[in-house]
């Protein structure tokens, strides 16, 4: 089983994904293809993807970026189906995220975020760790930064991007591994 990561935990996690085609969104990829891709995605970060839901959309809606339609009609299949998260294939802001978040009472992620889980999965050198550590850091002081602390992001950021394998230590010259005692 893979190495767990902030979004994706120990189990196999079943996921639902959402895809949306923006007004704006000049496709090169169609729709389809871009899901198959997320689909693959959440398999290699070692979730199950139970179902899919698309939206080509006239409108961007600021709150859920989808519409409140889709929403209510996400919310129904949720209680059918039980995931636990849902993974948007369009980026979120963390103000979508959490509203969308406080609609379907779970995990919600966008593309970026499963992409960046994958890439900690594997890393494997104390270097390597440490800048995706970084990398989670900035995402999360950006989003406070833009929406203000809430409880959730506070507890959100208590738990590690992944299995705690570096000891660092500041120095006069910036940061130094040490190895665990």
């Amino acid at each position: 089983m893979k190495q767990p990561t902030s979004h994706l935990r120990r189990r196999e996690e079943r996921a639902l994904l959402v895809g949306v085609e923006l007004p704006s969104n000049n496709r090169k990829v169609p729709l389809e293809y871009s899901l198959e891709e997320l689909q693959r995605l959440t398999e290699t970060a070692g979730g199950k993807v139970i179902q899919k839901f698309s939206q080509q959309i006239r409108r961007v809606t600021p709150a859920t970026l989808v519409g409140r339609g889709k929403v209510e009609e996400i919310q129904v299949a949720l209680k059918d189906l039980k995931p636990d998260l849902v993974v948007v294939d369009e980026d979120l802001t963390p103000a979508q995220q959490r509203n969308l978040e406080s609609a379907f009472k779970i995990r919600v992620i966008d593309r970026s975020q499963l992409i960046l889980d994958i890439f900690s999965q594997r890393a494997r050198s104390n270097e390597e760790n440490f800048k995706w550590s970084w990398l989670n850091w900035n995402i999360f002081c950006r989003a406070l930064r833009d929406n203000g602390p809430t409880f959730q992001d506070w507890a959100a950021a208590s738990v590690p991007a992944g299995p705690v394998r570096l000891n660092w230590k500041l120095t006069g010259a910036g940061f130094e591994s040490v190895s665990p005692t």
